[in-house]
């Protein structure tokens, strides 16, 4: 059985061009190669720098994250708002790697996405 997401994305696919996508399409289509290989180098020289990501040193993944993503959002420097959001992705994934924590998708609800406005209201829009 259909969620009420699933009928949703499809009749938004079939409003829009007519037909949904097949999932290679979507698989090809949806992600950034660029950022995920600027990422990735940043994890091999994270290697020779902090050690294998494996290793839990007992930093706080999170709040460095959210440090680079509020300097991301106000840094007047496109080059090193770039590597901000990498940054972010990485510690991301340094922190799921390490905790573990459970996962569950959870995009059939209301606090999926919200508008950017919503989530800090320092943050300017």
């Amino acid at each position: 059985m259909k969620t009420v997401t699933e009928h949703i994305r499809d009749h938004a696919y079939r409003a829009a061009i007519g037909r949904a996508p097949d999932l290679a399409e979507l698989w090809a289509t949806q992600w950034c190669d660029e950022l995920i290989d600027k990422c990735r180098h940043a994890m091999v020289m994270g290697y020779f720098r902090y050690g294998n990501i494996h290793n839990d040193t007992g930093d706080d993944n999170i709040a460095s994250a959210l440090r680079r993503l509020h300097r991301y959002d106000t840094a007047p420097d496109a080059e090193k708002r770039a590597e901000d959001l990498a940054d972010v992705i990485n510690l991301a994934i340094v922190e799921y790697v390490q905790r573990r924590p459970p996962f569950r998708w959870s995009d059939d609800g209301p606090e999926h996405v919200k508008p950017r406005s919503c989530v800090n209201p320092h943050w300017r829009a």
